[in-house]
C-alpha cells in the first residue's frame, strides 16, 4: 500500500486572532415630515454621512471597540434618520495597546469587516419600516482620513 503524503493542514486559530464579538445599535432617530410619510420613494436622493471613533476598556487588555455615528436624509430634506453602530472586538493572543490602536487594524480593517453590518440594518430599517430600501455604496476605508477632534 503507497502512502503518499497529504500537504500541510491548516488550522483557523490563529495566534494573535482578531474577530467581531458583537454589535449594537444606539440612539436611533428617524423623522419623517408629515406630507411625505406614505411616500415609499422618500429615499430617492439620499445622502450619506459616516465618522467613527475608537474606544478601549481599561479593564479588559483583549479588547476595544468602534462607534459609527451615521446620518442620512434626502435632498429634500423630507426624512432624516441618526443612528450610532458600536461594534466591540476581542483577540486572542494580542494586546491592546497604544500602538495596536494606531496600527492599520483597527483603522481600515475593523471598519471594514463592520460596515456591511451597517448596510444591512440600514437597508433593512427602510424595507421593514414601508420604504425603498437605501442600499449604501461600498467604501474604501483606506481612503479615510483621521478627522482631528477640538478639546473643549
Amino acid at each position: 500500500m503507497n502512502i503518499t503524503k497529504q500537504p500541510e493542514a491548516y488550522s483557523t486559530k490563529e495566534p494573535g486572532a482578531i474577530s467581531l464579538f458583537r454589535y449594537n445599535v444606539a440612539n436611533v432617530k428617524f423623522d419623517v415630515i408629515d406630507k411625505v410619510w406614505d411616500s415609499p420613494s422618500i429615499t430617492e436622493k439620499s445622502e450619506f454621512n459616516m465618522q467613527y471613533s475608537t474606544f478601549v476598556s481599561p479593564d479588559k487588555k483583549d479588547f476595544f471597540g468602534l462607534v459609527f455615528a451615521i446620518k442620512l436624509e434626502n435632498e429634500e430634506k423630507s426624512f432624516s434618520l441618526s443612528l450610532d453602530f458600536v461594534a466591540h472586538f476581542i483577540t486572542i493572543n494580542t494586546e491592546i495597546n497604544a500602538d495596536f490602536m494606531k496600527g492599520h487594524f483597527v483603522t481600515g480593517n475593523a471598519p471594514a469587516i463592520v460596515f456591511p453590518y451597517i448596510r444591512a440594518f440600514i437597508t433593512n430599517f427602510f424595507q421593514n419600516s414601508g420604504y425603498n430600501p437605501i442600499i449604501l455604496p461600498a467604501f474604501n476605508f483606506q481612503s479615510v482620513k483621521k478627522v482631528e477632534q477640538s478639546g473643549s
